[in-house]
């Protein structure tokens, strides 16, 4: 039982940059393999620990409102659009054609 706890937790330290990484959703599947192939040296398993816990911009942050930053955007786009009278596809369908003769 020792030895099993003894490895669970080794295991756990030596992939705790992947776990980092994955609970920041920061480029997991990079670190992962980094930390894979290479954090059996130091220096491999400090890189991946540096690059799990670098602050990722590219990834959608929530706004105070719980919506996320494109979900935003595309409701303020919307909005523009509709102000400056630009036909949308709701207006488009409930238009009805005219008669065909």
């Amino acid at each position: 039982m020792t030895t099993f706890l003894t490895i669970a937790f080794f295991a756990g330290l030596y992939f705790l940059p992947t776990i980092v990484a994955w609970n920041r959703r920061n480029h997991t599947a990079a670190i992962f393999a980094l930390n894979l192939f290479l954090g059996w040296t130091l220096i491999g398993w400090v890189v991946a620990l540096v690059m799990a816990l670098w602050q990722n911009n590219s990834t959608p942050t929530l706004a105070p409102s719980g919506e996320k930053n494109w979900q935003r955007d595309i409701r303020q786009t919307r909005a523009d659009l509709a102000r400056l009278g630009a036909a949308t596809r709701r207006t488009l369908r409930h238009e009805k054609s005219p008669a065909q003769p």
